[in-house]
């Protein structure tokens, strides 16, 4: 019966925010499209793609080369385009504050790889890495402009876009179908709940080892809040985990070093922890 009831909360979570990743999928799919035929066509296209391509779509192939560490791409990790569009599930206020905190991440972070971290600009070579973590198609940008070519471009990055996204949505519509029917909430409560100073730190250190990104983290922070959580915890759980995956930290650190990889991942934790901990003391004190 457990089980049975494990997969009807999947079939439920897959039902609610599929169509959601679907759109924004989709959305971006065209968006890659367009700018990929008006880039060929117009000298000044270039520009405005490396700033979307950075800001707001993740293309199923080659992109506009930006720096892995620079704000915009930071600042695209915590916060991808499909992963706005499923937090508005939680609701607005959520969506407001994830892109808040995802804001005051990216600037420090940006500055601690490329001043503390990885200082030495010789180590590495940022021009040269994808900004995305799926790139099934190196020739993408390269098709021809045309009709067709659009249609081909904008299919290629939705495949793209579908097919790096399944195993991460797996994992977090598992986690929390089975969090929801498994997990009490009398036992969430007194670890994760409102009034627990904790409680950020702890969700944001329990989450990052499940590499959850793009959007698979809403459903996990979703099922927290239903079972008692605080919204600054739920937020820790989704600013913490798509920035500190396995895919991101390789295009931030090449070669990887283990302490500084340690070090990256740690300040990750804790400015995850102390942003979801601000939102709970601005909750209790405006209350």
């Amino acid at each position: 019966m457990d089980i049975l009831a494990t997969l009807f909360r999947f079939r439920q979570f897959l039902f609610e925010f599929g169509p959601f990743f679907l759109a924004a999928w989709f959305g971006l799919a065209l968006t890659t499209g367009l700018i990929t035929v008006l880039s060929s066509k117009r000298s000044k296209w270039p520009k405005l793609g490396r700033f979307l391509s950075a800001m707001l779509y993740h293309p199923g192939g080659k992109a506009w080369a930006v720096p892995a560490a620079s704000v915009l791409s930071l600042f695209s990790l915590a916060t991808s385009l499909p992963a706005l569009v499923v937090t508005s599930l939680i609701g607005i206020n959520a969506v407001l504050l994830r892109a808040a905190m995802a804001a005051l991440l990216a600037p420090f972070l940006n500055w601690l790889i490329t001043s503390i971290l990885w200082p030495n600009p010789g180590e590495r070579e940022p021009e040269a890495e994808q900004i995305v973590p799926f790139s099934i198609n190196k020739s993408v940008l390269e098709a021809v402009p045309g009709s067709s070519s659009l249609v081909r471009v904008s299919w290629r990055s939705f495949t793209g876009q579908v097919s790096s996204a399944l195993l991460p949505l797996l994992i977090g519509f598992i986690l929390a179908s089975a969090l929801t029917v498994h997990v009490p909430a009398y036992t969430i409560r007194p670890w994760l709940g409102d009034g627990v100073w904790w409680a950020p730190f702890l969700a944001a250190l329990l989450a990052i080892p499940f590499q959850l990104s793009g959007g698979a983290e809403v459903p996990l922070a979703s099922a927290l809040l239903v079972k008692g959580a605080s919204l600054g915890t739920a937020l820790s759980v989704m600013l913490a985990s798509p920035i500190a995956t396995s895919s991101a930290v390789r295009r931030l650190f090449q070669p990887a070093r283990v302490g500084t990889v340690a070090a990256y991942l740690l300040t990750v934790w804790l400015a995850a922890g102390f942003l979801g901990a601000a939102v709970d003391g601005a909750q209790r004190l405006f209350a």
